[in-house]
């Protein structure tokens, strides 16, 4: 039998671990043999011993939908991790258990990227009094591309808002801005202020933009021009606005923000990375995601990961490239032309 396995056996619920560019963000090539140890283990469990992974695609253009599949630009990191996987040791079948749950969350801490932390704002502080938590990411599971049965996964994952409530300091209030709360009133009374965003990307679906997209229920006059991601009405646990206007919003009522980007690729920060205090970026981290975010927001560990691909400060800034060759294409006669 076959089957998907980018970053957890695609069955039931088996353990889904970080996305492959968040694994790849860890540069740790032990740890990505045991995770990769522990997909084969649970992949025999249900007698599957052959997938279509690795992606092995070098992610040489951010706007690349299946970037978050891949193991970022580096050639050599690629190859690493690749081996990393393919010769995972065939260990005996088992069927989601602790360890491996241990190890999704070990993964998770170890793939989050600190992108900027001014004036020490994280760790939070434990005295904090209120917290806000803003964005339409900060309360969902998104795991990526190819994460359980068609796509889906079947477990239990941690959701941001669920890791943080979790983690922060008894007598800490969370506040949650939902559909019709006013984000900048919610964030005047708050003592720091959780951005989670996120972006529109899978197979099928690349970018001609970089920035964080509006989130809308709205389908007439929206095209792929207007950098939206388009959500079902029905959808009410998710935040409809623009993105970036929001976190330039809160940040002008004097919250300090930090913005948590849940995303598989890069993303054009510069117009509002100066209005906050921090940025970090988890990528899709899988099961334990929203508990790695949680510690690394209240300093019980460090964020582990390093970018395995360029965020360039402006779509046209996008580097591409043809191998070390002469750029090759097809031209409409049919003939190769560089």
């Amino acid at each position: 039998m076959r089957e998907e396995a980018l970053h957890g056996a695609q069955w039931g619920d088996a353990t889904c671990f970080p996305q492959a560019i968040g694994l790849a963000a860890m540069w740790d090539e032990p740890l990505m043999s045991r995770v990769c140890t522990a997909i084969a283990r649970e992949l025999k469990a249900v007698n599957i011993h052959h997938v279509f992974a690795p992606v092995i695609n070098i992610s040489r253009d951010s706007r690349w939908g299946r970037a978050q599949e891949s193991y970022g630009e580096d050639v050599y990191l690629t190859c690493r991790m690749a081996l990393a996987y393919v010769d995972a040791p065939q260990a005996d079948a088992v069927v989601r258990c602790p360890e491996h749950q241990s190890l999704a969350l070990e993964a998770a801490r170890k793939a989050i990227v600190l992108l900027k932390n001014q004036d020490g704002v994280l760790p939070l502080r434990q005295d904090l009094k209120v917290i806000g938590v803003f964005g339409p990411a900060k309360d969902t599971v998104n795991l990526g591309d190819y994460s359980g049965p068609y796509g889906g996964w079947g477990g239990d994952g941690i959701s941001p808002v669920a890791g943080i409530r979790a983690k922060a300091a008894p007598g800490t209030e969370i506040r949650v801005c939902g559909q019709r709360t006013a984000a900048a009133e919610l964030a005047r009374s708050c003592d720091v202020a959780l951005y989670f965003a996120t972006i529109c990307e899978e197979e099928g679906s690349d970018r001609s933009n970089l920035d964080l997209p509006r989130i809308t229920t709205q389908t007439e006059g929206v095209t792929a021009a207007a950098h939206a991601i388009i959500v079902e009405k029905r959808r009410q646990d998710i935040v409809t606005g623009d993105q970036e206007a929001e976190i330039r919003e809160i940040a002008a009522t004097g919250a300090p923000v930090v913005v948590v980007l849940l995303a598989g690729s890069a993303i054009t920060v510069a117009a509002w990375i100066d209005a906050v205090a921090a940025v970090l970026l988890p990528w899709y981290g899988g099961e334990q995601g929203g508990t790695a975010i949680a510690e690394v927001l209240f300093g019980e560990c460090n964020p582990g990961g390093r970018l395995p691909i360029t965020f360039p400060k402006h779509v046209g800034r996008t580097i591409w490239r043809c191998g070390t060759g002469p750029c090759v294409a097809w031209s409409k006669t049919g003939r190769l032309r560089s």
